[in-house]
């Protein structure tokens, strides 16, 4: 079972319908490879782009060392999507430490009257992460 959340973004400031999305699995169950997932996390991020204003932050939880399986699930749920004809989506993928690596992807409506603002922003959110960037 998972749990979605969008939140209001609090990474990068000063645009407006930017919001972090939580995928949260509820259980610590392991599942076989259920596709209905996929359709489920489809059907939601399509309504959330019908205002296409809105642009969706993830970042991959580092937590249990699977930020890199976090990542890769989330791009391929995206490349699977027939939706993708509509969107950008500008990935980051940024050491932390010598072990560690930062994930992270942010999709915008194509029409986005903020998508070059939001470009400009994401790569400082970026370079706050890694000023070497």
């Amino acid at each position: 079972m998972y749990e979605v959340v969008f939140l209001e973004n609090d990474f990068i400031v000063d645009i407006e319908n930017i919001f972090q999305i939580i995928i949260d699995k509820k259980t610590d169950a392991v599942e076989p490879l259920d596709f209905q997932v996929f359709i489920t996390i489809n059907v939601i991020v399509g309504v959330f782009f019908e205002n296409s204003n809105n642009a969706l932050l993830y970042t991959c939880s580092s937590e249990e060392g699977k930020e890199q399986k976090r990542f890769d699930k989330f791009d391929r749920w995206y490349n699977r999507s027939e939706n993708k004809k509509l969107f950008v989506k500008i990935d980051s993928i940024l050491p932390i430490s010598e072990d560690m690596m930062f994930y992270a992807s942010i999709i915008c409506h194509n029409d986005n009257p903020n998508l070059e603002e939001i470009k400009i922003k994401f790569k400082e959110f970026e370079e706050s992460i890694d000023p070497d960037k």
